[in-house]
């Protein structure tokens, strides 16, 4: 078969062939790995708590992440325990906090430079979903 008719047949077959014979294709290069550490910083969140009812606002701040651990706050609280890990492109973590009404489990998962989760109020009973961008985007929340 000519070299011709072998390339129009591996173009049709979406087969790449490399620009010139015996060339080997070109890597392609590596995806930059996310981890934990991509948390690391202040998020503005949306919090959900009525489908009728606005969005209130709240921060994340993680300060630091050692070995899948998580120190920071959230809505202000410092997280009582927290952890962390990243796998198959996402970055997935969950935190317990606590005010005068009991304990918050809250749980997030980062794709891209988005957080969405959820904190379950053990001591109010609900759970409520949430969204957050990084602290300065210019990013909308809703």
């Amino acid at each position: 078969m000519k070299p011709a008719v072998i390339a129009v047949i591996a173009a049709t077959l979406s087969v790449s062939q490399p620009a010139v014979a015996n060339e080997e294709p070109a890597p392609r290069a590596p995806e930059a790995p996310i981890g934990v550490t991509s948390l690391i910083g202040e998020w503005n969140v949306a919090l959900f708590f009525s489908p009728d009812a606005p969005p209130s606002e709240t921060t994340l701040v993680i300060s630091n992440v050692e070995e899948g651990v998580l120190t920071g706050t959230f809505y202000d609280s410092p997280f009582l325990d927290g952890r962390a890990l990243a796998r198959d492109g996402e970055v997935r973590f969950t935190v317990l906090t606590e005010d005068g009404s009991g304990q918050y489990a809250t749980a997030g998962r980062l794709v891209g430079e988005t957080i969405t989760g959820t904190s379950l109020s053990v001591g109010r009973g609900f759970i409520m979903a949430w969204n957050a961008s990084r602290a300065g985007d210019s990013n909308d929340n809703d």
